[in-house]
């Protein structure tokens, strides 16, 4: 034996497992140790076809065949059978051989291992029987129920499953479970298959299956997974519940609105003598009792309604016989009572009586129908208040019902009979029906999204009212067009706007378009984005137009940065700009106003006016009133020189009269000295006349500082300066009001007024009282002066606001004093008039700037007084 050879005897001698060499003829060349030990063959006896004898007969055919078709193709091949130990008793082995090449490659025969599986193949052929039996229970089993592979591929489904679905078994086997599922469903469960080969379960997965017949059904699955020998998922068992009648209603209820959400029930088992024997987890948790606690009550412990008396007597089983439903009260664990809604019947099970009751809490039911009653209350009027009529199409029946506001929106009764899909088509407008038909069908044939329309609807006094209508399909569980549900929204008042607005947007246009203001739309640092210009002669025109460009570049410099000072405000503040500037335009100075608006985020709207005249008028207003000021000076000078030489001769005659009265004392006449002293009245008069006249030329036209008033101390200062009899009475009543103007015209207008009420009064005890109010528009004040003197004829009230006009000569004065008041009333923008009859006194009104820089007076504190 050579060393290799003798080297591998050693070491298959030793292996854990039976090893054998064959030769091409499959006579055996050699075994190992460990095959003479198992089979209690001697090497000698296991030689040559001697190895047979150790098979077990009904396993030599099989294996005999297996040797010869593998020596034609020299593969690898493994081979099961059982073989016979050296106590006589047969155990399965599992062999495995391999092509013996020589180092020249010729083929020798076969080497082979031999390892026993006994324990194995026995447990999986009583696996394989077991499942052959829970394969026959499972097509048997009344529920629906498949399993698949990892692969989501189809293993074998329930004769129940079949016959619900209406396939054969045949067409359902070896196929993917995505084939017998809506589009939806196929996408959803692939991903429910990832998830659940790492969780092992599923549970209450919603799925759509589809018959053979096109339909889809609801189903609700649950699941587990069935791992191989190395813990991979292998397969998966679920059993189906049909839930599409269940689902169906659902919708239903939420199509009309009525859908409540679901609660558990509580289920409890009583035994015919009204013990509690179970009770699922819903009636312990509606109870606040653990299972232990329920089951050990009776039905008159949880139901305050119930005694042991009336259960005894009552018969329950005539009783429950049918079904019965009833309301009653149950009572928790903390003393607290929800009513409830009972249906109970009596069931057998194995030869036993019992009562089931499925019990609702009726607190939400109960909870929900008032909040639905509240709600559908507001709903109600807040469609009334929103002028929004409802209808709803039957679409099988072909009835629609029209809420009471729908009919009050065409003028119909709340309580007319109106219910068909004629009573919407014969209103529409004949010139808006063809669109509203069609915009309807467009929706019904699924070509728009929604329905939206909106049509002129006859009103039954003839007129047409402008609605919107709008509305959405509904769908059974066949995706059939169940009803459609919409609305109608009188917008006859929005629509008349609208109207109105478009022909008010015509006209702007039109006077927009008329205007010979230009337009400029430009970005928010002057890029002109769009431009309507009437004449190129005020503007100058780019040769490839104004677009494009920056408006600064079409002016000079000194007007682009007018433009940007205007745009940085604009943006700033957010308010329009106006600049003012010249431009040369075909060797013409011309005169451009730019107004520039935000418009919109990020546009400004320029409108651009030639105000070349409106510059020319200004320039020779401001001329002209520069000659006015220079005339006004000159006459205040003349005034001022006039009153200034007159007054000398007046002066000279006052010395010559005061004279001739020095040097003839007790020398003249009496006659004489009453000349004298009428002539220095006279002189007097005229020095007050001139005086007056010279304050009546600068009325309104010297400027005074505005300052603070108190009415009360400025009256009291008048009061003091005029000293009044000590019977008169004069009076402030002013309710707080205070006044923002120059002192000393106001002061001067006071004076005069209180002084003439107590100058012309005919009695000793004369009464003056001065009011101040507000006006309604709060910029003026109005002062009344009155008295209780003789009054003024209505024949000279006008009269004595003129110059030089008295109607007492009886009493000092020049005629000048009310024509003073006047013009310094009116040059503060206020109005004085007179109220006054013979014998009741008289009024006088003015009012006077409350709150007003005013730059003008009359007279300075020191002329006043």
């Amino acid at each position: 034996m050579k060393p290799f050879e003798l080297d591998f005897k050693n070491l298959a001698d030793h292996a854990p497992v039976l090893i054998w060499v064959s030769n091409t003829e499959w006579e055996c060349m050699y075994v190992n140790l460990r095959w003479c030990n198992f089979t209690g063959q001697s090497q000698e006896e296991a030689l040559g076809s001697g190895w047979r004898n150790a098979l077990s007969e009904d396993d030599l055919q099989t294996v005999t065949s297996a040797a010869k078709q593998m020596q034609g193709s020299r593969q690898p091949f493994d081979v099961e059978f059982r073989l016979r130990r050296n106590d006589g008793k047969s155990r399965w082995m599992i062999c495995h051989a391999i092509p013996h090449i020589s180092a020249s490659g010729e083929f020798l025969g076969y080497i082979g291992t031999c390892v026993e599986n006994h324990k194995e193949h026995l447990l999986r052929e009583q696996t394989i029987k077991q499942e052959k039996r829970l394969s026959k229970l499972y097509e048997k089993t009344p529920a629906l129920m498949q399993s698949i592979d990892a692969k989501g591929v189809l293993l074998s489904v329930s004769d129940s499953w079949l016959e619900h679905f209406g396939y054969s078994r045949e067409e359902v086997l070896g196929r993917s479970l995505a084939d017998f599922l809506t589009k939806e469903s196929s996408r959803h469960v692939a991903v429910q298959i990832e998830q659940f080969r790492s969780r092992g379960h599923c549970e209450n997965i919603e799925l759509q299956y589809l018959t053979k017949d096109g339909r889809v059904r609801e189903i609700n699955l649950n699941a587990i997974a069935e791992t191989d020998f190395h813990s991979q998922f292998a397969r998966s068992t679920a059993v189906l519940e049909d839930v599409t009648e269940a689902r169906k209603s659902l919708r239903k209820l939420q199509q009309t609105r009525l859908a409540f959400d679901q609660s558990g029930e509580a289920i409890f088992w009583l035994s015919l003598d009204g013990k509690i024997t179970d009770a699922n987890q819903q009636a312990c948790e509606s109870l606040g009792y653990t299972i232990d606690e329920l089951i050990s009550l009776s039905v008159w412990d949880i139901d305050p309604n119930e005694s042991r008396t009336n259960w005894e007597q009552a018969g329950w089983q005539e009783t429950f016989a049918k079904s019965k439903t009833f309301r009653s009260i149950h009572q928790k664990k903390n003393g607290s009572q929800i009513p409830v809604e009972v249906n109970a019947k009596l069931i057998n099970v194995d030869g036993e009586s019992f009562i089931i009751g499925f019990v609702r809490d009726l607190s939400e039911d109960l909870r929900h129908d008032y909040e639905f009653s509240h709600t559908k209350r507001r709903l109600e009027e807040a469609l009334r208040s929103g002028n929004i009529g409802l209808w709803d199409w039957d679409m099988e029946t072909g009835i629609v019902s029209y809420s009471a506001e729908w009919k009050t929106q065409v003028g119909l009764p709340t309580d007319s009979t109106i219910d068909g899909y004629e009573a919407w088509e014969t209103r529409v407008h004949p010139d808006d029906k063809a669109q509203a038909i069609l915009r309807l069908q467009n929706y019904l044939d699924g070509k728009t999204d929604g329905y939206i329309s909106v049509f002129r609807f006859k009103h039954e006094d003839g007129s047409y009212r402008w609605i919107r209508a709008q509305g959405r399909v509904f769908y059974d569980a066949d995706e059939h067009p169940d009803r459609m549900i919409g609305v109608h929204v009188d917008m006859t008042d929005q629509k008349l706007a609208q109207i109105e607005l478009r022909e008010k947007t015509a006209e702007l246009e039109a006077i927009f378009n008329a205007s010979p203001d230009l337009f400029f739309r430009t970005s928010l640092d002057g890029l002109i984005q769009d431009c309507r210009v009437s004449s190129e002669a005020i503007f100058p025109k780019p040769e490839d137009g104004y677009v494009g460009h920056k408006i600064q570049s079409l002016v000079s410099s000194d007007v682009a940065t007018d433009y940007n000072h205007a745009y940085t405000n604009l943006s700033n503040t957010g308010q329009s700009q106006t600049i003012e500037y010249r431009m040369r335009i075909n060797g013409d100075q011309v005169w451009h106003q730019a107004v520039l608006v935000k418009f919109h985020k990020t546009s400004v709207a320029i409108f651009i006016r030639d105000i070349t005249d409106r510059k020319s008028s200004e320039m020779d207003l401001i001329k002209r009133t520069r000659e006015l000021e220079r005339s006004n000076d000159d006459l205040d000078r003349f005034a001022y020189v006039a009153s200034h030489d007159l007054k000398s001769p007046l002066r000279g005659i006052q010395h010559l009269t005061k004279w001739i009265r020095e040097d003839s004392e007790g020398k003249l006449p009496e006659t004489c000295n009453d000349h004298l002293k009428r002539l220095d009245e006279q002189v007097l008069r005229m020095q007050s006349l001139l005086d007056d006249l010279l304050q009546y030329s600068r009325a309104g036209r010297v400027r005074v500082a505005v300052e603070a008033i108190d009415l009360q101390e400025l009256f009291d200062e008048i009061v003091g300066l005029i000293q009044p009899p000590s019977m008169a009475t004069i009076q402030l009543h002013n309710d707080g009001i205070d006044l923002l103007t120059g002192r000393a015209p106001l002061f001067h207008v006071l004076l005069n007024l209180i002084e003439n009420a107590l100058k012309y009064h005919n009695r000793d005890d004369p009464k003056v009282h001065v009011r101040v109010t507000e006006t309604s528009d709060l910029e003026y004040v109005q002062f009344e002066v009155s008295d209780d003197g003789p009054g003024i004829p209505r024949e000279h009230q006008k009269q004595i606001f003129e110059m030089f006009q008295r109607l007492d000569t009886s009493v000092s004065g020049t005629g000048m004093g009310l024509a003073v008041v006047r013009r310094v009333i009116e040059a503060r923008g206020g109005t004085i008039e007179l109220v006054s009859l013979p014998g009741q006194g008289s009024q006088f009104y003015f009012t006077w700037p409350s709150m007003r820089d005013l730059p003008e007076n009359d007279f300075d504190d020191e002329k006043q007084r």
